[in-house]
């Protein structure tokens, strides 16, 4: 019987760990929501992960593709810029996330914070 169980439970996880079944809310913890894997060009892959449902001062943007570049979802501010500031995007990087913060408004156009073709994160930055 505890085989049975054991394999049960192993067949579960598997189908968990591979994506085939969703990630249970136990897994979470309290508040936590599942932003789910999302694959890039090169056939590389961004990792899903858990984040809070809500964080004071700020709204999560749901990544989406902009001019045929995918830019993963952020949590940005729900409050309008201070006067000369613009918003750039928090991100993953080998590993470790670089919190958003808001930069000083240059001449030119902004560009935000997005992966290029090879995986490789291009952090925002004025053209």
């Amino acid at each position: 019987m505890k085989k049975r169980i054991y394999l049960i439970c192993a067949i579960v996880a598997a189908f968990i760990l591979t994506g085939i079944l969703p990630k249970p809310d136990c897994f979470a913890g309290p508040r936590k929501i599942w932003v789910p894997e999302h694959k890039i060009r090169a056939g590389h892959v961004l990792p899903g992960h858990w984040r809070p449902a809500a964080k004071p001062g700020f709204i999560w943007v749901k990544g989406n593709t902009i001019d045929n570049v995918w830019v993963a979802g952020y949590w940005g501010p729900d409050s309008a810029a201070p006067a000369g500031k613009i918003w750039a995007n928090g991100y993953w990087q080998n590993g470790k996330w670089h919190a958003g913060h808001w930069v000083p408004k240059k001449k030119g156009t902004w560009i935000p914070g997005h992966h290029a073709r090879g995986g490789k994160w291009i952090p925002g930055h004025y053209k």
